[in-house]
């Protein structure tokens, strides 16, 4: 990882920087060796940034998500929406929303599935590998995930392809922008009201 030859000042870390954004492995280099459990006196909001206190964090029953998962919303306390999806849920009422979704991604399934996953893989590599070189998330890991999930809740190639440039348009931030502006907003319920379609549909 080039960053980490690069030192920096633990204080100057700040999630929604310009520097942060482009190149956040000098920070989280010396947030773990320096302050592990960071408070941030801007956001009144503690960090982590080891490993196994954060593994701790999650698996605590101590703590909720159902304040907020975003840096939108834990970061900068934005309210968490009133019909909140399943990964915001606690305990005992994420797992029974779990159950619902379980049975489509079982091992099995996804067995069932791997012949058709290697080859998109095939396909999406050959004209990167001509090309002599590519960015492993944006062109081959994110549309990848993109088609196999789609195909998993039965949407075709096109309609994946286009939700995922809907999605990557909500996370889309310019230097220093804290939170969403007017354009993530137009996107994400461009996303929601589609898939608010396909249920109604179905």
């Amino acid at each position: 990882m080039p960053g980490l030859r690069n030192s920096v000042d633990v204080r100057d870390y700040d999630p929604f920087s310009d520097a942060v954004m482009r190149d956040p492995w000098p920070f989280y280099k010396a947030l773990r060796a320096e302050a592990p459990v960071y408070y941030h006196p801007e956001y009144d909001t503690w960090f982590l940034s080891c490993f196994e206190d954060i593994r701790a964090a999650t698996v605590n029953d101590a703590l909720t998500a159902e304040r907020g998962v975003t840096p939108e919303m834990v970061i900068l306390k934005a309210p968490p929406p009133p019909d909140p999806v399943f990964s915001m849920l606690d305990g005992a009422k994420q797992r029974a929303h779990r159950k619902l979704f379980a049975p489509a991604y079982s091992k099995q399934v996804i067995l069932g599935m791997e012949n058709r996953i290697r080859e998109r893989t095939r396909a999406l590599l050959a004209p990167l590998i001509r090309a002599g070189g590519f960015d492993v998330y944006r062109d081959l890991a994110d549309p990848l995930s993109a088609e196999i999930i789609g195909e998993l809740i039965g949407l075709t190639l096109d309609e994946s392809l286009e939700l995922r440039g809907l999605v990557a348009e909500n996370f889309e931030r310019t230097p220093g922008q804290k939170g969403t502006n007017e354009t993530n907003q137009a996107a994400q319920l461009k996303v929601m009201m589609r898939l608010a379609e396909i249920l109604i549909a179905r």
